[in-house]
């Protein structure tokens, strides 16, 4: 197995803070979006997450975008950023799952 330049690790790591980023993004606009459709909607749901799971999971998907950004600019390696981006979405599908 050839070894990895550093260019090569550098894209390969800006790649992966990219994405991971964007999925953070996704996911943090539905939340913001479900808080905004309970306050100031006449929309019905049948089932409503609780105000401290949508603010628990927005705070901790904004921690996996500061994340992102430390990835993309060298502060971080990989391991230790793959390591704390699943934890983090561990903890956000756990939140989520209806009880």
């Amino acid at each position: 197995m050839p070894m990895q330049s550093a260019e090569q690790t550098h894209r390969r790591d800006r790649i992966i803070g990219l994405i991971v980023m964007c999925i953070d993004i996704l996911i943090l606009s539905r939340q913001a979006y479900l808080l905004y459709a309970y306050n100031f909607t006449d929309r019905l749901f049948l089932f409503m997450y609780p105000y401290w799971v949508l603010l628990t999971n927005a705070a901790l998907l904004c921690a996996g975008i500061v994340l992102s950004i430390r990835l993309l600019r060298d502060r971080i390696k990989l391991k230790p950023f793959l390591l704390l981006t699943v934890l983090t979405w561990i903890i956000v599908a756990l939140l989520l799952m209806p009880r």
